[in-house]
């Protein structure tokens, strides 16, 4: 359940959350009522996790599927993305997701 990357530029990133249907044990935790996005620059050491919630649009919890600005961004910087679903209740899931491949906050580059 990796974010999906939608668009960017030197400061800021969108991305879409996936939609995600969890595996547990637990029937009332099968359905996912909220996602978040978390992110964090990359090679700093160590994965990105629910505390990752630094940058404006991480952490809040919003319906799978929507997209999420995520700005404050340094230019020029790697960062990696995952998402968390949360039950209706607010507990998390299964932890965070897959961590996506790193992206570069820069502007896009012309077609022309």
């Amino acid at each position: 359940m990796k974010p999906i990357f939608i668009s960017r530029t030197s400061t800021s990133m969108m991305l879409k959350l996936p939609f995600y249907k969890p595996i547990t044990e637990y029937k009332s935790w099968r359905n996912i009522g909220s996602m978040a996005l978390f992110g964090k620059p990359s090679g700093s050491g160590v994965g990105v996790s629910l505390n990752n919630t630094e940058y404006d649009g991480t952490g809040e919890k919003q319906q799978p599927g929507a997209l999420i600005n995520v700005t404050g961004l340094i230019p020029h910087e790697k960062y990696v993305f995952a998402a968390g679903g949360y039950t209706a209740d607010g507990i998390c899931v299964n932890g965070i997701g897959e961590t996506s491949n790193e992206i570069v906050a820069l502007l896009p580059l012309s077609l022309h």
